[in-house]
């Protein structure tokens, strides 16, 4: 995984990690004692190389090359 930026949740275990190639990972229990225990989750594609990101009330933002993007989970 080639990682292009990371945003930690405040007052939450996850992290988002934003790849090279536009994928946005959810890693919960990242900061757990046993981290073999790390849950993965997909939580965006497509994206043009998320250089930057950061999380505000529940959504992550992303400066991608082209745009800054609000992407929200709605289920």
């Amino acid at each position: 995984m080639a990682v292009a930026s990371a945003t930690v949740n405040t007052g939450a275990t996850s992290v988002a990690i934003g790849t090279r190639r536009g994928d946005i990972w959810i890693a919960e229990g990242a900061y757990d004692a046993d981290l073999s225990k790390i849950k993965w989750t997909k939580f965006a594609t497509n994206q043009h190389e998320p250089l930057g990101m950061f999380w505000k009330d529940g959504s992550i933002y992303a400066m991608q090359r082209p745009e800054f993007s609000r992407l929200t989970d709605k289920d």
